[in-house]
């Protein structure tokens, strides 16, 4: 997964399987975003790689469904 050839994404995801059991957030009625943050900082520590903070944006967006990733 490495998109370093996007702008805004200098460096590259490490190679870990990382979108299996990836929290989905959707923002419906009674969806917590605080929660969904947690959980998907839960996620990232179970992965047990070191992320750049660039990556961990990325990878966040990933989760956005929906309304939320409007």
């Amino acid at each position: 997964m490495n998109r370093a050839h996007i702008p805004g994404f200098p460096n590259p995801i490490p190679k870990v399987d990382w979108l299996n059991y990836l929290p989905k957030f959707k923002d419906r009625e009674g969806d917590d975003v605080a929660f969904h943050l947690v959980k998907f900082h839960i996620h990232i520590s179970r992965l047990k790689v070191q992320l750049h903070e660039d990556c961990l944006m990325k990878m966040f967006m990933a989760t956005l469904e929906e309304k939320a990733r409007t």
